[in-house]
């Protein structure tokens, strides 16, 4: 592992692309600190990362633990931060119209979130700190979006190349505003952001069997 004096913090480490990036990012030399949230998850993430990442028990709903996280940051030993990866989020699948309505409230909440953990955690930025909002997509529960779904993971990026990629984002000389990471980037990302909205709207129609 490289020497480094570098700290970031990524919310929702317990798993998937959170853990992931908590595993590279330990592994790339840097101090890792990453919320969860329960002691249990916690447990889990140190053995994951061999016990070099910090877990911070946190619900980012909890906006009252957002505005104490610089100080209990502070009581870990972190006083200068690098980096910031927010990743927490929740998965409800299907349409809205199908959710319960207490559902879509909690996914609100947790959109909301990264902005207050940013707004509260920038005060211990260094002044070449880098934030990265992630955002993913998730299988639905109807036969076409789960053929299209599996077809997806199968040639999709797992959780530890997802870290691998934030690693090479954050650690970039130039980096960019938005990044895409995804396989087959032509058709998947290229050309789609090419056409016309209408067009891709009805590509997304015919493919997903809309109409």
């Amino acid at each position: 592992m490289a020497a480094h004096s570098k700290s970031v913090l990524i919310t929702g480490v317990s798993s998937g692309i959170g853990l992931g990036a908590a595993r590279m990012f330990t592994r790339a030399g840097y101090r890792v600190f990453g919320t969860v949230r329960s002691d249990r998850d916690a447990h889990s993430v140190r053995a994951a990362c061999g016990g070099l990442a910090t877990p911070v028990v946190l619900d980012v709903r909890d906006l009252d633990r957002v505005a104490r996280l610089p100080q209990v940051l502070g009581e870990l030993g972190l006083h200068e931060l690098d980096g910031l990866i927010c990743n927490a989020g929740v998965i409800r699948t299907g349409p809205v119209l199908t959710q319960p309505l207490a559902d879509i409230e909690v996914q609100i909440a947790v959109i909301v979130a990264p902005g207050a953990v940013q707004s509260r955690i920038w005060q211990k930025a260094s002044a070449s700190a880098q934030c990265a909002n992630i955002g993913s997509v998730y299988r639905q529960p109807y036969r076409r979006f789960e053929e299209l779904s599996r077809a997806i993971e199968a040639g999709g990026y797992t959780a530890d190349e997802a870290g691998r990629f934030l690693v090479r984002v954050f650690e970039a000389r130039s980096p960019r505003t938005r990044y895409a990471a995804v396989r087959g980037r032509l058709v998947n990302w290229t050309i789609p952001s090419l056409l016309p909205d209408r067009w891709l709207d009805m590509v997304m129609r015919r493919t997903l069997a809309l109409s």
